[in-house]
């Protein structure tokens, strides 16, 4: 499964919280996403949901 610019991603941090973020660009294995509240982050490890892996 490829992360495409516009698909919806959704971060876990501290093991507790679920933030909804929208790839804004690929390049290889790295990924910028952008948050709902305007921050975004550059991130290089991201995986599908477990039903969707190959």
């Amino acid at each position: 499964m490829a992360f495409e610019p516009g698909n919806t991603v959704y971060i876990i941090e501290n093991n507790r919280n679920i933030r909804e973020a929208t790839v804004v660009r690929s390049s290889g294995r790295l990924f910028l996403i952008r948050f709902g509240s305007g921050g975004g982050m550059l991130t290089g490890y991201m995986l599908p949901k477990r039903n969707q892996r190959q």
